[in-house]
C-alpha cells in the first residue's frame, strides 16, 4: 500500500444494512486506516447528493442508532484494532441518553464524533466532552477567524478536519489558496492529525492533500464506486497503488 493515509466515508444500512457491512470489510481489506461511518439522518446538511441520497435510502431502511451501534460491534469483532470515528449530526444525539449513549461508544473503542453541525466551542460541545472519553472532531473551513483558531488549538485535539473548500460533500475538488497558511498555523501549536476532505476522487487529489496533511478524507467517490461495482479499483486508484 502507498503511504496515503485516507480515511473512507461510508453511510451505515446504505444500500442495506448487510451491504454496508461488506463495504465496510471491503475498505479495511483494501487499507482504508480510518472508518468514518455515518449513522443516517434525515437532512444532512453537509452533505451533496450522493451521501444525502444514501442517508435517504438508511432511513428508509429504518437503520437506528442501535443497529449503528450493533454494526460498529460487529466491525470490532472481526477488526478489532480498526479505527473508527463516528459522524452524525446533533440531533441524532441529543435526543438520545447520552450518558448511556457515551457509555456504549467507549465500549467500543470509538473516543472521536464527527458533528459536522456542532461548532467546537458550543455550549453542547463543552457538555459532550465533560466526562473526557469523547471528543469532538472540529470541523472547520480555512476561513476561520484567527480568535476562533486560537480557540481551537488550546483544546488539544487530536484530530483536526478541514473542508477542501466553500462548499458541500461530492463537489469537484478544489484545495483552497490558503490552506497551506491555515496548516502552518495550527502545526504551529499543534500535535493534531489534520485530515482534509470534500470532492476528493483521483490520485492526483490525495496527493495534493498528503503534501501538507495527514489524511485524505474520501466519501462521495467511494459511495458511487460502490454502487458501480467498482470500490476495490477505486481505493487503489487514490491510494496510487
Amino acid at each position: 500500500m502507498s503511504n496515503i493515509k485516507i480515511m473512507g466515508h461510508l453511510v451505515i444500512g446504505y444500500p442495506t444494512l448487510e451491504k454496508s457491512l461488506e463495504t465496510a470489510f471491503t475498505y479495511i481489506e483494501n487499507g482504508i486506516e480510518i472508518l468514518e461511518l455515518q449513522i443516517p439522518f434525515s437532512d444532512p446538511t453537509a452533505d451533496g447528493e450522493v451521501i444525502t441520497l444514501a442517508n435517504k435510502t438508511a432511513i428508509q431502511n429504518e437503520v437506528s442508532l442501535e443497529d449503528s451501534l450493533l454494526f460498529i460491534k460487529r466491525i470490532k469483532e472481526k477488526f478489532p484494532t480498526q479505527e473508527i470515528y463516528v459522524m452524525t449530526y446533533l440531533n441524532k444525539i441529543i435526543t438520545q441518553n447520552w450518558e448511556s449513549v457515551e457509555q456504549r461508544f467507549v465500549d467500543l473503542g470509538i473516543t472521536q464524533l464527527i458533528i459536522p453541525d456542532l461548532p467546537f466551542d458550543s455550549p453542547e460541545t463543552a457538555e459532550l466532552e465533560k466526562n473526557g472519553r469523547i471528543k469532538i472532531v472540529p470541523v472547520i473551513g480555512v476561513n476561520i477567524t484567527e480568535n476562533r483558531l486560537e480557540k481551537l488549538l488550546e483544546k488539544n485535539h487530536t484530530f483536526i478536519y478541514i473542508m477542501s473548500g466553500f462548499k458541500i460533500t461530492g463537489s469537484a475538488f478544489d484545495m483552497h489558496t490558503q490552506m497551506k497558511e491555515l496548516i502552518y498555523k495550527i502545526r504551529q501549536k499543534s500535535n493534531a492529525e489534520i485530515g482534509i476532505g470534500f470532492g476528493v476522487d483521483s490520485h492526483s487529489d490525495a496527493e495534493q492533500i498528503a503534501s501538507i496533511a495527514d489524511v485524505v478524507i474520501v466519501g462521495s467517490s467511494l459511495i458511487k464506486a460502490e454502487k458501480n461495482g467498482k470500490l476495490t479499483e477505486k481505493i487503489n486508484e487514490i491510494k496510487g497503488n
